[in-house]
């Protein structure tokens, strides 16, 4: 599964991934392949798309959709974006399954980053996965730090930085430093190219590892 984590700080959001997705040939075996999980939604967003890669399809296909529909704060975009991902995602589905409803076996999930007009919750994260044992997406808001798979101990060790007001570059940094050690541990856990980017006041960044 893709790696994952993120975390929201006061002075903006820490984005990171690595590139391992999979996919099912026609006999139904999974495939490990590469992917580029982090898709910029304009100027002041972005997506990440974990798991199945034909979730970095659908995300792709939601950056098109935001653009031509002119969204740029994140709760117009996120009310935009789950019902057009439930569709995709039921599309996949239908793709990789005779009929519905299914327990799905496909793990897609999304984290949705951006800036808002708000000044009480000016940077927010949203997660969008299949919650329930339906083909269906639900999501949900992110507070502090979060990852797919689950580091509970590294969530709690960002959630402690952020609280003790460490910058956004601090947390980044940090989330790079985890990156590289789950890699050295075991590449299955986190495997390079790696994927970094930041949303504060001046917007997306994307850089390099």
């Amino acid at each position: 599964m893709t790696q994952i984590i993120v975390a929201k700080t006061r002075g903006g959001l820490a984005l990171a991934a690595d590139s391992k997705g999979y996919a099912f040939d026609e006999q139904g075996k999974m495939q490990e392949m590469s992917i580029n999980p982090l898709i910029p939604l304009g100027q002041k967003a972005a997506l990440i798309a974990g798991g199945d890669a034909d979730a970095v399809q659908a995300g792709q296909n939601l950056s098109q959709f935001i653009k031509q529909e002119g969204l740029s704060l994140i709760p117009e975009i996120y009310a935009a974006a789950l019902p057009f991902l439930n569709t995709e995602y039921e599309k996949i589905m239908r793709r990789k399954c005779n009929c519905l409803p299914v327990d799905p076996i496909q793990h897609i999930y999304f984290i949705l980053a951006g800036i808002s007009d708000s000044p009480e919750s000016r940077f927010q994260l949203h997660l969008i996965w299949a919650r329930k044992k339906l083909p269906q997406l639900d999501g949900d808001e992110i507070t502090s730090a979060f990852s797919v798979p689950r580091q509970m101990g590294f969530e709690y060790t960002l959630g402690q930085l952020v609280a003790d007001g460490a910058t956004l570059e601090f947390i980044l940094s940090t989330i790079e430093q985890e990156m590289h050690r789950l890699n050295k541990l075991d590449s299955s856990l986190a495997s390079p190219p790696f994927r970094f980017a930041t949303i504060s006041e001046d917007g997306f960044k994307q850089l390099q590892d």
